[in-house]
């Protein structure tokens, strides 16, 4: 009976331990993986025009949507990014209410960027009948939920307002370079894995779980994935993204948000290799199925 007991034990401590590792995402009070539920929604997603309100994330986050998109047989989409650099939820809330003309409007409707400075949340948000509206918070408050609210519920409440028909997303930034200097870095001990680990369990406890977002984007996880095939090949700076970084994050938008198979991807920049391609693809697909955890190994 002892060992019955200790097997017992164990077996509870494996399913604990795989639990921490694998599970995807929350259930809802049915039962159903919300996962599951978001993943339907995700692969009936028929949309074209998505507007990030972002900052300079979003920016590294955007640029190849469209070539990628259409390289996989999804024409005609519209991306734009209406950001400023660093700003926060609190920001966004804040200039919502005031309707300060303070944004920078990136947008690209036929294949060139178009850009436009001096312009108010309200006036990007309606230049289009948005399918999706991505929203992301400042890469170093990604982490702390405090400074979340209410302004995370407060800018949703607004948009709302403006495009009740478009679907809610939420863009997961990623943590900094381990070689990086900047003193926001600081709050996570410098240390990279601690910065990923507090993104993801922000956003995977409160952002996931919330059934206004027809999706969580997880580029964090998947820049973190492709740190483990490539090395810190991402960054050009500090904080930010550089080219490859930027087509790895935008094959991560498109996977998310269309569900569609990325495997047969032919369009890649000149400055992208077949090999690396090969290790973007691998990270995106780890971050699709598993969106919170770092899974890619070479």
């Amino acid at each position: 009976m002892q060992f019955l007991y200790i097997g017992i034990i164990l077996l509870v401590a494996v399913v604990i331990v795989c639990g921490i590792v694998y599970v995807k995402r929350d259930t809802d009070d049915k039962g159903e993986s919300i996962y599951m539920a978001k993943k339907r929604e995700r692969e009936a997603f028929e949309g074209r025009k998505i507007l990030c309100i972002g900052n300079s994330y979003g920016d590294d986050s955007v640029k190849f949507v469209r070539a990628i998109a259409e390289d996989l047989g999804i024409k005609n989409v519209v991306i734009a990014n209406l950001f400023i650099g660093g700003c926060s939820l609190e920001k966004h809330r804040n200039n919502a209410v005031s309707g300060e003309k303070l944004y920078e409007y990136r947008k690209n409707e036929n294949g060139e960027w178009t850009n436009k400075i001096g312009v108010s949340l309200d006036e990007g948000v309606l230049d289009e009948d948005w399918d999706m509206i991505v929203l992301q918070q400042q890469s170093a408050k990604t982490g702390k939920w405090s400074t979340y609210v209410p302004f995370y519920d407060q800018l949703k409440a607004h948009v709302r307002g403006l495009r009740p028909n478009a679907k809610l997303a939420f863009n997961m930034t990623w943590a900094y370079p381990t070689y990086s200097k900047s003193p926001q870095f600081a709050d996570f001990n410098n240390d990279q894995a601690t910065m990923y680990s507090k993104i993801s369990s922000v956003v995977s406890t409160r952002i996931d779980t919330d059934y206004e977002m027809s999706c969580v984007i997880p580029t964090g996880t998947a820049v973190q994935n492709a740190r483990e095939l490539v090395g810190e090949t991402l960054n050009r700076d500090d904080i930010h993204l550089n080219e490859n970084g930027r087509f790895l994050a935008s094959l991560m938008w498109v996977k998310e948000i269309f569900g569609v198979n990325i495997d047969d991807l032919s369009y890649a920049p000149d400055f992208v290799t077949r090999e690396q391609a090969n290790a973007y693809i691998q990270a995106v697909n780890d971050a699709y199925e598993y969106p919170f955890y770092v899974t890619s190994k070479k």
